[in-house]
């Protein structure tokens, strides 16, 4: 068993157990990256879609959060974004948006028994997302290319588990090269109705976050 494997298996053996209270539904939340059999998530989903239930998984693509969580302290104290993604762009996602597609997953019917990857309305780089910000907070925020090492030895220094730290490192990579550049699927239009957000309206919402 690989380590992939055994971080999975938890998760797997709770729904094998909810499974016997009678659970009958699941929604699994995943990631764009992590397809079936790969990655602890996309061993969930594997394993999810061969237990004869009721279940959707949700792919989504970089979270918008990750500026008010990760990203915020520097941004409020320094003006700066550190990253290793160099010109790499995604379509950034909104949690709020993937919560409101869990939300009709857990709901709509029929269910539909299917993974769908969960996508923002354009494709952005850290260029792009520091610009933005600066428009919106009225200082400048400049994005700093930091070498893939250097970002390694910073989780690892946080303490992060192996297995995440390279996760991290090699989603971080993906960015970089552009594999993670999907446009247009209209999954969260399809599934809640309404577009999903863009950054900048997302960053008017939580510009408290960046003020000192």
């Amino acid at each position: 068993m690989t380590m992939t494997d055994e971080k999975a298996e938890p998760v797997i053996a709770f729904i094998q157990y909810a499974k016997t209270k009678g659970v009958k539904r699941f929604v699994a939340l995943s990631a764009s990256n992590a397809p079936p059999g790969q990655r602890v998530m996309g061993v969930v989903h594997d394993r999810l879609a061969s237990l004869d239930v009721n279940y959707t998984v949700l792919r989504p693509t970089w979270y918008m959060e990750t500026f008010s969580g990760n990203h915020a302290s520097s941004i409020r104290e320094e003006g700066k974004i550190y990253s290793a993604t160099r010109d790499g762009k995604v379509s950034w996602v909104s949690t709020e948006d993937v919560g409101s597609v869990a939300h009709r997953a857990l709901t709509n019917e029929p269910a539909e028994n299917t993974a769908n990857v969960l996508l923002g309305p354009e494709l952005l780089s850290y260029d792009d997302i520091a610009r933005i910000l600066s428009d919106v907070l009225g200082k400048p925020v400049m994005h700093v290319r930091i070498p893939l090492e250097s970002l390694k030895i910073g989780l690892e220094t946080y303490g992060l588990a192996q297995i995440w730290t390279q996760i991290l490192l090699e989603m971080e990579t993906e960015f970089a090269n552009n594999e993670e550049a999907r446009v247009g699927n209209g999954e969260v239009l399809r599934l809640t109705g309404r577009p999903p957000t863009t950054f900048r309206a997302w960053a008017e919402k939580n510009k408290a976050v960046w003020i000192p």
